[in-house]
């Protein structure tokens, strides 16, 4: 980070109320998910994390993967056509 001496304070003090912000309750999230179950999200739109996890009498997978979203909503407009679905 390369900040001037005099912005060093307050960059933190901002960093700490941002961080406050997101932790508010209303602005979490929480999911425990059973085995089988999936999760996705855009990456680029959302902020996310994993809280701490204890494997006590099992294991932990975790699988990440990519779409290209052009595809994706090709996908979509295909699909919607098919069934008659109007946005």
């Amino acid at each position: 980070m390369d900040l001037p001496l005099d912005q060093i304070r307050p960059f933190y003090r901002a960093m700490k109320a941002f961080n406050a912000i997101l932790y508010r309750q209303e602005n979490l999230v929480q999911l425990k998910m059973k085995p089988g179950e999936m999760f996705a999200l855009d990456n680029r739109r959302v902020l996310h994390g994993r809280s701490a996890f204890s494997a006590t009498g099992g294991t932990r997978h975790l699988q990440g993967g990519f779409l290209d979203w052009d595809e994706v909503y090709s996908r979509m407009r295909v699909l919607q056509a098919e069934l008659g679905i109007l946005e």
